[in-house]
């Protein structure tokens, strides 16, 4: 689904209205928090999440963590929890299968750095990953799933979506309360500078690392004499599209897809028909280029980014949580 417009602004009426199934949802969160088994695992465990519904910016951090791991000669695997597609087994490698076509858009891209892998239960994929020799395992998302004993909670924010409008789904975006999320979180990661950072979390006394977003300038330059409609199916397209806007791009027209959206061979017909019309070229993010066909992939322009943070201070806190000698 498209994120709801109104979790965003600090006084909705649907906001309102939904605000009784908010009380609700927490309730069954604290139920099935109070009443699930605990898992202990020997190899270090981190968890890269969020406390809003999507669109953290977890997926760069954990590309940053997979190179940094890699570099070392560490063992690293990745795991994900089946999000929109029902999957039979408990777990599938992401790095064997011939067809990904019905995998998560994240567990994709990042099966390009690192092995990953998919399951019902995130316990599953960790058994699996240790299994095939893992040394160290990072979960993308997981900082509700109090079941999984981990190492380092790293709770990932940015100054674009903060934390919405306070509110808990479904009435807005956030999966718990702050105070629940900063309580069990290790340190954050914040998109941003120190002065929006203490806007939504302003008593925090723990770890901060702050980093910033930036483009590849090699695709910017392919592109920057060009007509440009830009699509993404993504938690927050805007956020891209805004990107593109401020390299100066020549930005005609803009597509804004559902998060985690599965194209169609007619999404991608329409897209390019649209391009041809107008004389531009399509540009899209690296989520949503793996899930264009592969014969298709060669019409589409692909944005990298990256993200720059102060890598030896944050490295350095992550080894002693993990009492990694790297």
């Amino acid at each position: 689904m498209k994120t709801p417009s109104y979790w965003y602004k600090e006084k909705s009426l649907m906001s309102s209205l939904l605000q009784p199934l908010s009380y609700l949802w927490i309730t069954l969160s604290y139920l099935r928090k109070a009443f699930k088994k605990k898992y202990y695992f020997n190899t270090p465990i981190i968890c890269v999440g969020n406390v809003i519904a999507g669109g953290g910016g977890k997926t760069p951090l954990v590309i940053e963590i997979c190179k940094y791991y890699k570099k070392n000669k560490t063992n690293i695997h990745i795991i994900y929890k089946a999000y929109k597609t029902k999957i039979k087994e408990k777990v599938i490698n992401v790095n064997s299968l011939q067809d990904n076509k019905y995998i998560d858009d994240e567990a994709i891209l990042i099966s390009k750095y690192a092995e990953t892998w998919v399951c019902k239960k995130r316990k599953y994929g960790i058994q699996a990953a240790i299994k095939s020799g893992a040394e160290l395992i990072v979960l993308d998302d997981g900082l509700q799933d109090t079941s999984i004993v981990k190492n380092v909670n790293i709770l990932v924010s940015n100054k674009n979506q903060g934390n919405g409008n306070n509110k808990i789904i479904p009435a807005g975006p956030l999966r718990e309360t702050i105070s629940s999320a900063t309580r069990k979180s290790s340190c954050i990661f914040f998109y941003g500078k120190k002065d929006s950072f203490i806007k939504y979390f302003n008593d925090y006394k723990k770890n901060i690392f702050f980093g910033e977003i930036f483009i590849d300038l090699k695709e910017m330059v392919k592109i920057s004499r060009k007509k440009v409609i830009a699509f993404a199916g993504i938690a927050h397209p805007k956020n891209f599209f805004n990107l593109l806007y401020n390299q100066n791009i020549n930005l005609i027209d803009t597509i804004s897809f559902p998060d985690h959206y599965k194209y169609k061979e007619n999404d991608i017909k329409k897209i390019l028909l649209l391009c041809r019309k107008k004389s531009a070229i399509p540009v899209t993010t690296y989520k949503d280029y793996v899930k264009i066909p592969a014969d298709l992939k060669k019409d589409f322009s692909v944005i990298d980014i990256y993200i720059k943070f102060d890598k030896e201070k944050f490295f350095s806190y992550i080894n002693k949580k993990i009492k990694f000698n790297v």
